[in-house]
């Protein structure tokens, strides 16, 4: 179990995150959203331990994150960001391997065999031996998105990962987190597009700028009461699908 207990966050005199609170539970798809400033890349930020915390903690499995070395977090919790810029020209082999690192020391069979696999499940194959800094967005984000799941972590967060995909590596995006969700596994993944939140995720976090809106089963939360007070859309859901009047 993830829990966040109390946790402010400020940049500077400005408070990003105010006193929050929230439970996450392994083997469940998470979606955060809500409107741009609402504090989602804030708050996957702060579970990374990429932000400090002003006040408040963040527990993972009753243990405050503080407390983990880097290594041993880095088994318990990988980290898609929503940059994917690559300045140097790793090949997609290399760049993905780096998702091994907490596990240097091992079996380089079990290695090898771990980061072909999600090389392959990416549809990168063909791309294993080219510099990532001649591949498309898309692509680029597929071999991040491989990166993540070599790490192997209990714990998977994902923040706008799919911004420059196809609508079928789009889906195939989220087949996969499922298959790691199946295994007991917690990911949480910020996003804006609202079809695929409640389509995919099996509960949404729905964040303000007042903190959090609603937090509940998707397609429970995220309707039209939700699109008028959060988003000032005029809508609602037809068998997933947003329609607008």
């Amino acid at each position: 179990m993830l829990f966040i207990q109390n946790v402010s966050i400020a940049y500077g005199q400005h408070k990003v995150i105010n006193d929050l609170s929230l439970e996450f539970q392994h083997g469940k798809l998470y979606g955060v959203i809500g409107p741009n400033g609402a504090g989602k890349s804030t708050l996957l930020n702060a579970i990374a331990k990429d932000l400090h915390v002003s006040s408040g903690a963040i527990f993972l499995n009753g243990e405050d994150i503080k407390h983990y070395p880097s290594k041993d977090y880095a088994r318990k919790l990988s980290y898609m960001r929503q940059r994917t810029d690559v300045k140097f020209p790793y090949t997609v082999w290399e760049l993905v391997s780096m998702g091994r690192y907490a596990y240097e020391g091992g079996s380089k069979r079990d290695h090898d065999k771990i980061v072909l696999e999600k090389i392959r499940e990416n549809d990168l194959e063909e791309y294993m031996h080219k510099p990532v800094t001649e591949m498309s967005g898309g692509e680029v984000q597929r071999t991040f998105f491989a990166k993540i799941l070599a790490q192997d972590s209990h714990v998977i967060l994902v923040d706008e990962g799919l911004s420059n995909a196809d609508i079928f590596h789009k889906v195939k995006f989220f087949e996969q987190l499922q298959r790691e969700v199946a295994k007991g596994k917690l990911v949480i993944m910020v996003l804006h597009d609202l079809f695929l939140a409640r389509r995919f995720c099996d509960e949404l976090v729905i964040l303000n700028k007042e903190g959090i809106y609603k937090a509940g089963r998707s397609e429970a939360v995220l309707n039209r009461q939700t699109l008028n007070d959060v988003f000032m859309v005029q809508g609602d859901f037809v068998n997933d699908a947003l329609v607008l009047e």
